[in-house]
């Protein structure tokens, strides 16, 4: 037999299989990252090139308002002939935004136009995201489209300046950039990856709540209810610092024992140091932070989802009529301390079967509180008292 003919042990296929085995292992070097590092300056700066700057946001709107035919001074209209007649009048830079495709996206009136201002916010949001899109993408160290928790806090950080955030001393910045980006991560990691897709970023209303406090002039209920606001950030900074009693730094859990005027029960507190303790058996402000989002939040799918983890004391994946019942009798003990009349727990209990309408009978499970509407409530009457106080009189607080 001639060395042509002996069998082929390991074919092209593997051989090309295990050298890109081989390339992704092997770690780049240090000119390869400097190359990589070079490489993203050059096409983010290009792409920076491409954005319309303000000056030009302002020609645009100048010429769309001068050109378009239709509608009165006070809402112009534009045919797509005006459509077209303004692209020529523009720069080459502006045209991507005036195809036939982009001018279709929009829903024309009866005479077949469409709202000038309306296709200049189109504009505006598009330049908008992209700008976005380029500043996060510089954070992506390993350039693969997604942010980790570091990279996040960097950005953040970069950010505060181009914030309104006049009332924020700077000691407290690190608290703020750390309940910032928790609630991108609460509710944009759900599997605990540890990092978002870049894209992901763009289109949640996070981000751009968190943009919102780039306009100077933001009206004060905007500064009550956004996440993002120095008011809220430092109503949490505030609520942990009076917790910290022994002032270390960390949350024990008889400090936590305060927490929203002491109406949390005892088997939620002790379940939430069972599984979200940091270290030493307290929680740090990152926790924290996460326990505030999910009661803000009660129904949002992941805050149901974190406290459903909670509520299941035996490890079981779902809720039965014992675990309900001893959830709730906990809650019933923390009622009678406030010096309320203590209620029947079977009675809550097969309300609560009854709201979840479960899909087996004798058992809720997480999909089920997703699926039934009302799964932050149901999780709000397990472990707080108020909560269950304000459940059981709902209709007389809606008739006031």
């Amino acid at each position: 037999m001639s060395l042509t003919e002996l069998p082929r042990l390991i074919s092209k296929r593997r051989q090309a299989t295990t050298a890109s085995a081989h390339a992704k292992d092997r770690q780049p070097s240090e000119i390869e990252l400097k190359l990589i590092h070079d490489a993203r300056l050059v096409f983010g700066d290009r792409m920076r090139e491409m954005l319309l700057q303000n000056e030009e946001l302002d020609v645009l709107w100048d010429t769309l308002w001068q050109s378009a035919s239709m509608g009165s001074d006070e809402a112009r209209k534009m045919t797509f002939l005006d459509f077209q007649n303004i692209k020529s009048q523009l720069p080459p830079k502006f045209h991507r935004f005036f195809k036939a495709s982009i001018f279709l996206k929009f829903v024309p009136d009866e005479s077949g136009c469409i709202a000038v201002l309306q296709f200049f916010n189109y504009v505006l949001r598009k330049v908008s995201l992209m700008q976005a899109r380029l500043d996060l993408s510089f954070y992506d160290g390993d350039n693969d489209g997604m942010l980790m928790e570091p990279e996040l806090n960097q950005y953040v950080t970069d950010l505060i300046p181009s914030l309104k955030l006049e009332s924020l001393n700077t000691s407290v910045y690190p608290y703020y950039i750390c309940s910032s980006v928790r609630k991108f991560f609460f509710f944009m990691d759900p599997h605990k990856r540890g990092k978002i897709a870049i894209q992901k970023i763009l289109l949640s209303p996070i981000l751009t709540e968190l943009f919102e406090l780039r306009e100077p002039e933001l009206p004060e209920d905007y500064e009550r209810t956004n996440w993002f606001s120095a008011y809220s950030a430092l109503k949490i900074y505030g609520q942990y610092l009076s917790l910290d009693t022994n002032q270390n730094g960390l949350i024990s859990r008889a400090e936590m024992s305060k927490f929203n005027s002491g109406t949390m029960t005892d088997v939620y507190l002790d379940r939430l140091f069972d599984e979200r303790q940091t270290g030493k058996g307290q929680l740090d402000y990152r926790t924290f932070v996460d326990l505030v989002l999910a009661i803000e939040n009660p129904q949002a799918t992941e805050a149901i989802t974190y406290q459903f983890k909670l509520l299941d004391v035996k490890g079981q994946g779902y809720l039965d009529d014992f675990t309900v019942g001893y959830l709730f009798k906990s809650v019933v003990e923390k009622m009678v301390t406030f010096g309320h009349e203590p209620v029947h727990v079977a009675d809550v209990v097969n309300e609560v079967f009854d709201m979840a309408n479960p899909k087996a009978s004798d058992r809720i499970t997480l999909d089920d509180l997703l699926k039934c509407g009302v799964g932050g409530t149901i999780t709000t009457i397990l472990t707080d008292c108020r909560g269950f106080w304000a459940y059981d009189n709902r209709e007389s607080l809606e008739a006031r």
